[in-house]
């Protein structure tokens, strides 16, 4: 929209004319958003700021009037309202991020989105905050390992302990044995002697038992083999014996 207005005292008559421009309302099509890039997350709190640019249909900067509604949250949660200054048709706002990860932000004008609402933003762990808690992984890793392997090494003292205290005192108990006598010493002789001969006559006896099952054995295969006759020709043509006729 544009007003014409007079230059002065004879205006009329020299034809020169202010022109001034009057924007319409803002139109969430043409209006920008920036500051909406992706980044890193440092901890604890990670701020970023956003810029708006209000503008109408025609292009022209929006310097007042034009409701604006920001709102900023994680992917997933809840969007809060966002707090923001306007200096003619810029639009200045600071956001918070508390973690890492997807966030978005919520531009409408007139309750209108703007062209490209919501906004997502992405944030990354801090590189540094995650070799930090890799290095602090690794180190409870290795303690843990130096834990485990101190309990090992107790453990097999404490087993070694108890062997050698078993070992003492068996060792004491058969000190304090008293000693056999000869009578006795002569008796366990005897009896081992005695054991052995019974072990050797056993074994004997298994032995002829087996000879004996072999010749049986034996002596049945060769009953149960046909008989043959040698002949002057150098071969031997088998017998068998010729029935008797039955007597009528």
């Amino acid at each position: 929209q544009a007003a014409q207005t007079p230059e002065g005292q004879g205006a009329e008559d020299s034809g020169t004319f202010k022109f001034t421009v009057v924007h319409g309302p803002a139109d969430p099509v043409h209006c920008s958003v920036t500051g909406t890039h992706s980044g890193v997350f440092y901890a604890p709190i990670t701020t970023r700021e956003v810029n708006v640019l209000l503008f109408d249909e025609f292009m022209n900067p929006v310097v007042d009037g034009g409701m604006l509604a920001l709102s900023w949250g994680p992917v997933g949660g809840g969007l809060a309202p966002v707090q923001f200054a306007r200096n003619k048709h810029l639009v200045v706002a600071h956001v918070a991020v508390d973690k890492h990860g997807d966030w978005q932000l919520e531009a409408k004008v007139n309750s209108t989105a703007v062209l490209g609402s919501p906004f997502l933003v992405g944030f990354v762990e801090d590189p540094a905050a995650v070799a930090a808690r890799e290095a602090e992984r690794a180190r409870a890793q290795a303690e843990l390992e130096q834990q485990r392997e101190a309990e090992e090494r107790r453990q097999a003292q404490e087993r070694r302990q108890r062997r050698e205290e078993e070992e003492k005192a068996q060792a004491a108990a058969a000190a304090a044995e008293p000693a056999p006598t000869d009578e006795e010493v002569i008796e366990m002789e005897e009896r081992r002697r005695a054991h052995e001969r019974v072990k050797k006559e056993e074994a004997t006896r298994q032995r002829a038992a087996e000879a004996l099952k072999k010749y049986r054995e034996e002596l049945a295969r060769q009953r149960r083999a046909p008989k043959a006759r040698r002949t002057g020709g150098g071969f031997s043509v088998p017998f068998q014996p010729v029935p008797r006729a039955k007597e009528e």
